[in-house]
């Protein structure tokens, strides 16, 4: 059962309705004239999941900004949609080059992500979306090719990551003086976990609808990725945590490619790794947030006790048992049979267990440290 009254989670729903193109713009604004919105907290969940921008272009568009009955809240949003604003056009204007200087070399550069979505436009405004960096990836044979030709062209790895460049889906961040945003060039689409479901070949990407030499991952794909990324890779589903931003992002995908997005690909592709039902469950909690019709997601009682679990962890969140829960969640997969084989190519299970007893106390003080941070 969720909370009767929550002002974490009706904040939540608050901030979803405003920037859902699907919003009731009347119910919204009868909200705010009635000054029922905690807007301190809409604004706290709004920064958290990078949705601040996208906030204030919502209350713009839907002319709701002129009759919030407070001074500082609309100059401070547009503040950080302005700052936005600007930085997105600098990463079109970057991502446009990368694909210029890889493209001598008849290399292709995919673009994947909130990198994606900017350059399509699929947002309802270039400023809505916030991105932390500028993701792609290139055909197996080009990886090194376009290593080498980004470096030549004034690129440089941050080799202070920490990651195994080897073994990790995406080579070093790079960064260029001339630019203010860091690339990833992907080896693979998704961690090693997942890398087999989505790769980077010619039947999956596109070109782009609004750019010439840019290239995207379809429609179909471009949907998988944000769901597999955020949900299985990132263990959002399994934590029973809200990414409001890539959950909103999937909405904006399902809205605006309704039509080109081949359901019986990506039921066929997740079947086949047992990832279906939760792919159906977080499409159902996208329903529920976005206000949002999908003829072909199924609402049975396991959607709706997930759905339900999702939102009594997002009002709980800050509490001591949550948190608790979230660091057993992340050192359970700190230790899986995925990831210890990877890091130490542990095949027997004699070998998994030892490496998996090793680690046990590296992953512990990495988290009590991290923890003590926090």
């Amino acid at each position: 059962m969720l909370p009767k009254k929550s002002v974490r989670l009706e904040s939540l729903f608050t901030l979803s309705e405003i920037i859902s193109a699907s919003g009731d713009r009347e119910k919204i604004k009868q909200n705010i004239l009635s000054s029922s919105i905690d807007w301190l907290s809409v604004v706290e969940i709004a920064n958290t999941h990078f949705l601040t921008a996208a906030l204030y272009y919502s209350l713009l568009d839907k002319d709701l900004l002129n009759i919030i009955d407070d001074e500082e809240l609309p100059i401070y949003l547009e503040q950080i949609y302005t700052i936005n604003l600007d930085r997105n056009k600098k990463i079109i204007e970057q991502s446009k080059e990368i694909a210029q200087i890889l493209l001598k070399k008849d290399i292709k550069p995919v673009f994947l992500k909130g990198t994606a979505s900017l350059l399509e436009n699929d947002y309802r405004d270039v400023g809505m979306r916030f991105l932390s960096d500028i993701d792609f990836c290139v055909f197996e044979n080009d990886f090194v090719p376009a290593r080498e030709q980004l470096l030549s062209s004034g690129y440089i790895p941050n080799m202070t990551t920490g990651i195994d460049v080897e073994l990790h889906h995406h080579w070093w961040p790079m960064y260029h003086s001339d630019w203010d945003m860091v690339i990833e060039l992907h080896r693979d689409i998704l961690t090693y976990r997942y890398s087999s479901i989505l790769l980077c070949k010619g039947t999956n990407y596109q070109k782009s609808k609004k750019y010439t030499n840019i290239f995207l991952l379809t429609p179909t794909y471009r949907l998988l990725h944000a769901y597999m990324h955020s949900e299985m890779a990132d263990r959002h589903y399994y934590s029973k945590t809200i990414n409001l931003r890539q959950l909103y992002e999937m909405a904006i995908l399902l809205q605006k490619y309704q039509y080109e997005i081949d359901w019986i690909v990506i039921e066929k592709l997740l079947k086949a790794h047992y990832l279906y039902k939760e792919f159906n469950n977080t499409l159902n909690l996208i329903i529920k947030l976005f206000h949002m019709e999908i003829p072909q997601i199924k609402n049975n009682s396991r959607s709706k006790i997930h759905v339900k679990l999702r939102l009594l962890h997002f009002h709980n969140s800050d509490t001591l048992l949550l948190k608790t829960y979230f660091v057993y969640q992340r050192c359970i997969n700190s230790i899986s049979r995925s990831v210890i084989k990877r890091l130490y190519g542990a095949d027997s299970t004699k070998d998994y267990l030892y490496f998996m007893v090793k680690r046990i106390p590296y992953l512990l003080k990495k988290t009590f440290k991290k923890e003590r941070k926090i």
